[in-house]
């Protein structure tokens, strides 16, 4: 798929269909350093300098970074990726910012297997695509990890010790299960589940009605608190739901289909109404929060708060707009609009991006985070959008890949028909 900019600003739709919505940066608790995981490779931006720090893993591949409750240590799939397009095996494992030590968390991450032997990421030619299925997340104490397998076309969900080894399967088979959440006390899981195969092997998505499910961690039969039969539409690609700070309560997120649901609108998803709503865990009807019209499903929910991209509907007009909602959810507000220009010239000449972007919300609530990476070049850029409405802040993002090519001394560009001279050996 060529993710050109006119997909990521007013193609969404189908960018949507393909690639899912998992943010591709996660802040750290205490909202100083964001981790990013572009092109595969691991990079920490420090908030306070403004500068990265580059923890790549070498020949392999950083895919869903996710930090620690105390913010000493970056959880990741590492992936071996011979080519591109291509991934043969899946570890976790735990990185220490501080020293750059990685440690092997858990060796084998299941994974389907076509028979070549590798897992071939198609369509999206990227192992970009494989990221949107996956996620690793610490428990809110330390203790255990939960984090996507795949297995059959389906995702499955395991939990582990957080000392390391293998994992316990929570999830039950002919089942996909995704983005899940740890409640506040560690006990349960919430996730999202769905009779349809979403893994990267099947690239039709066959679409299927979602249920929200809770589960205790130490054993028993997950609850249903949110219902297929709902007319409401709940899981992906909406992004993860969050729990309420007593654990008494889930925040999701929904779309309302159009009256027959087969009729397709050449507005996209962003066309249905975009709600968010309070889903009691222990039973008890859901009540929602807020009808948006205009939001789309590019949005990041950390804590009560939802960051959402609201997209432009005019005929190439190539712009978005960032809007934040807070409690108590009367009306959400404008505090960016974006263009292609507002990630630098490097970005603004680029003709294709490797990701589309996401809004990833900082948990203090002051910011919002756009990473974007071109499909060439080392250069990317990270948008730090202020939640107060400040002007936007742009940081370079260094990406891996074969280094630009070097000016002469003094930045004149060699005379036409003849090329800079080789260096001496």
């Amino acid at each position: 798929m060529k993710r050109r900019w006119t997909v990521c600003f007013l193609g969404l739709g189908a960018a949507l269909a393909l690639a899912g919505c998992k943010p591709e940066a996660a802040w750290s608790p205490d909202s100083t350093r964001l981790a990013v995981d572009p092109r595969g490779a691991m990079l920490v931006l420090d908030l306070k300098t403004r500068k990265f720090r580059n923890y790549s893993p070498g020949k392999h591949l950083a895919i869903n970074p996710a930090w620690s409750p105390d913010g000493s240590r970056l959880l990741y799939y590492r992936a071996t990726s011979p080519k591109p397009g291509t991934i043969t095996a899946l570890e976790l494992v735990s990185l220490d910012p501080g020293t750059g030590r990685v440690s092997p968390l858990v060796p084998r991450v299941p994974f389907s297997l076509p028979k070549e032997g590798e897992l071939n990421l198609g369509i999206a030619s990227s192992p970009d695509m494989i990221g949107q299925f996956l996620a690793a997340e610490w428990s809110p104490d330390g203790k255990r990890l939960v984090y996507t397998a795949l297995e059959a076309d389906n995702t499955v969900l395991y939990v582990a010790d957080a000392a390391g080894g293998g994992g316990k399967r929570i999830t039950p088979a002919g089942k996909s299960a995704f983005h899940p959440v740890w409640s506040p006390d560690s006990r349960q899981l919430a996730y999202f589940t769905s009779a349809a195969p979403v893994g990267p092997t099947d690239p039709e998505r066959k679409e299927a009605p979602a249920l929200l499910e809770v589960v205790p961690v130490e054993g028993g039969q997950p609850r249903i608190v949110w219902n297929e039969t709902r007319k409401e539409r709940v899981g992906w690609p909406l992004p993860q739901p969050t729990w309420t700070p007593d654990g008494q309560s889930l925040l999701c997120t929904a779309i309302l289909p159009p009256e027959g649901e087969q009729k397709k609108d050449p507005n996209g998803p962003f066309a249905a109404p975009f709600e968010v709503w309070q889903v009691p865990v222990a039973g008890g009807e859901p009540t929602r929060l807020n009808t948006s019209s205009g939001a789309s499903p590019l949005a990041h929910l950390a804590g009560p708060r939802l960051a959402f991209f609201e997209m432009s509907s005019a005929p190439n007009q190539e712009k978005i707009w960032v809007r934040l909602l807070e409690p108590p959810y009367r009306e959400s507000r404008r505090i960016a609009e974006l263009t292609k220009q507002s990630f630098g010239p490097r970005m603004a000449a680029a003709e294709e991006v490797d990701q589309i972007p996401l809004p990833v919300l900082s948990p203090d609530g002051k910011w919002v985070a756009v990473p974007m990476a071109p499909k060439k070049g080392n250069v990317g850029a990270l948008l730090l959008v202020p939640t107060s409405g400040g002007k936007p802040q742009l940081v370079e993002m260094p990406l891996p890949g074969p280094p630009a090519p070097a000016r002469p001394a003094g930045g004149k560009k060699p005379a036409r028909g003849k090329k800079p001279a080789a260096p001496r050996k």
